[in-house]
C-alpha cells in the first residue's frame, strides 16, 4: 500500500508533535526534580567547612571558609549557578568539577549494574520457565520457597555471606576491591577486573532474581491457557516450545516493567553493596559525598541518578508499546 505524500506529512507532523511536547515535559521533570534535589542537600545539617575544619574552628574561620567556597549566598543565587553548569560545578571537598569526579566512579558502577541486571534477568526467566514444567510438585514448593527467603534476605547479608563463601572458605574469587589491567585507562575497567564484579553483582541480583523469576512463573502459567497458546499445542507444537516461544513472549510486556523498576533499586543496593565490596563506584560516592557533607557532588548525583531512572523507565515503556505481540504470534502460527 503506497502511502499518500498527504497522509505522510500528517504522520511527519504528529511525530514532531509528539517528540515535542515529550521534550518539554522532560525539561520541566528535570527542572522539578533539580529543584527537589537542591532543596534536599540545602535542608541538611552542616557544611563541608564544618567536617573539613572540625569542632575546634573559631566562627572567623569558618565564615573565611564559607565565604571563599561561596556558601554564604543566598540559595537562589547558588541554585542558578549550579543549574546553569551542573557537571561543571566545583566539588567542596576534591575541589574538581563534579563531571570529572562522577566520570571517574562511573565505569565500576555500570559495570555493576550491567552484570546484575543480566543476572537477574537472564537466571530469573530461565528459573521462572522451567518452574512452570512441574506444576505441583514437591520441588516446586521447595524452589518457592527459597526464591520468596531471597527476596526476604538483605542484600549486605547476601554480599557477606557470599565472600566468606567464595573468597574465604573456597577461595574461588577476590573479597572486593578492584584492580585494573596493565595499560588500561586510569577510569577504564579490563578483562581482569570482572571477576572482582561477581560476588557484588550476585549479592545485587540475587533478590531481584527470585521476584523476576516468580513473575515469569505466574505470567507463563497464565498465559498456557490463551488462545494462541492453546492452537500451537494443538497443531502440534511440544510444551517446551510452547512455553519458550508462545507463553514467554506474551509475559514479556508487564515484565519490561518490573526490570525498569530494577534500574531503581540497583542503584539504591549498590549504595550499599559497593561500600561492602569496596568498589570504586558511584553509590561509594554518594555515601561518602553525604558523609563529607560536600552538598554540590551530592545534589549532582542525586539529579543525575532520578534523571536515568526516569530516561530508563520512558524508553521501556516507549520500546513495549512499538511493539505489537499479536503479529508475533499470527507469524508463530503460520
Amino acid at each position: 500500500m503506497v502511502t499518500s505524500p498527504l497522509r505522510l506529512r500528517e504522520r511527519c507532523l504528529r511525530s514532531l508533535v509528539w517528540w515535542g511536547k515529550g521534550m518539554v515535559r522532560f525539561c520541566a521533570m528535570a527542572f522539578v526534580l533539580a529543584v527537589i534535589a537542591y532543596g534536599m542537600t540545602a535542608l541538611l545539617p552542616g557544611s563541608s567547612v564544618d567536617q573539613s575544619l572540625g569542632i575546634s574552628a573559631t566562627s572567623e574561620t569558618i565564615a573565611i571558609a564559607e565565604e571563599h567556597r561561596g556558601l554564604n549566598r543566598p540559595h537562589w543565587q547558588r541554585f542558578a549557578d549550579w543549574i546553569r553548569h551542573p557537571l561543571a560545578a566545583q566539588s567542596e571537598v576534591w575541589q574538581l568539577p563534579v563531571g570529572a569526579v562522577i566520570l571517574e566512579r562511573l565505569p565500576a558502577s555500570l559495570t555493576l549494574g550491567v552484570m546484575a541486571l543480566l543476572f537477574s534477568t537472564g537466571f530469573g526467566i530461565v528459573i521462572g520457565v522451567y518452574l512452570v514444567r512441574y506444576p505441583a510438585s514437591l520441588a516446586k514448593r521447595l524452589a518457592t520457597s527459597l526464591l520468596i527467603v531471597l527476596i526476604a534476605t538483605p542484600n549486605f547479608w547476601l554480599g557477606t555471606l557470599l565472600i566468606w563463601l567464595f573468597a574465604i572458605a573456597l577461595g574461588w574469587l577476590p573479597s572486593g576491591g578492584l584492580v585494573r589491567d596493565v595499560g588500561s585507562a586510569a577510569s577504564g575497567i579490563g578483562i581482569a577486573s570482572v571477576k572482582h564484579f561477581l560476588l557484588p553483582a550476585l549479592a545485587l541480583a540475587l533478590p531481584q532474581m527470585a521476584l523476576f523469576a516468580l513473575l515469569v512463573r505466574s505470567g507463563v502459567e497464565s498465559n498456557l491457557t490463551h488462545t494462541s497458546v492453546r492452537t500451537m499445542r494443538a497443531l502440534g507444537g511440544t510444551r517446551r516450545r510452547v512455553r519458550w516461544q508462545n507463553a514467554l513472549p506474551l509475559s514479556i510486556a508487564p515484565l519490561a516493567s518490573v526490570v525498569g523498576m530494577q534500574v531503581a533499586i540497583f542503584v539504591a543496593g549498590a549504595v550499599i553493596i559497593e561500600n561492602v565490596f569496596a568498589l570504586p563506584g558511584i553509590g561509594r560516592l554518594l555515601l561518602h559525598a553525604t558523609e563529607e557533607r560536600d552538598h554540590t557532588l551530592l545534589r549532582t548525583l542525586t539529579w543525575l541518578i532520578s534523571l536515568a531512572v526516569v530516561l530508563v523507565t520512558i524508553a521501556i515503556s516507549w520500546g513495549m508499546r512499538r511493539v505489537d505481540w499479536r503479529s508475533y504470534h499470527e507469524d508463530q502460527m503460520r
